[in-house]
């Protein structure tokens, strides 16, 4: 079993908006697409929310990309970054599978954080 909280949804908020919720996964730039297409469903609202954590992950690679640059800690900041990257391959295939399947599994270490309400 899994040790992810898991949000359940109404079967029919997940038919009605499973389309554009998947659609702002598959491309997690696309978060607030669920917010404005389905401004009432508890489903877009938790996945932009998981979505908006893998966009925040890969801000992160970018900015640790170009601080793998220095020259002193260079290798260690890029080493750092393709662990991060991995990290956040694996959050979001999850992020998909989970569309997919209509459940509101947070992402593993990240999901827990809150940014839309």
């Amino acid at each position: 079993m899994s040790n992810q909280p898991v949000v359940a949804f109404e079967p029919e908020d997940v038919q009605k908006n499973k389309t554009i919720t998947l659609i702002a996964c598959i491309f997690p730039i696309l978060f607030f697409l669920p917010l404005v297409s389905a401004k009432d469903s508890n489903y877009g609202r938790f996945f932009a929310n998981q979505s908006l954590l893998v966009v925040l992950l890969a801000v992160v690679v970018g900015v640790l990309n170009v601080l793998s640059n220095i020259p002193v800690v260079g290798l260690v900041v890029a080493i750092l970054a393709l662990v991060v990257s991995i990290f956040e391959l694996v959050c979001w295939i999850l992020n998909l599978v989970h569309v997919c399947k209509g459940e509101g599994a947070t992402l593993p270490l990240i999901g827990g954080i809150t940014l839309i309400k």
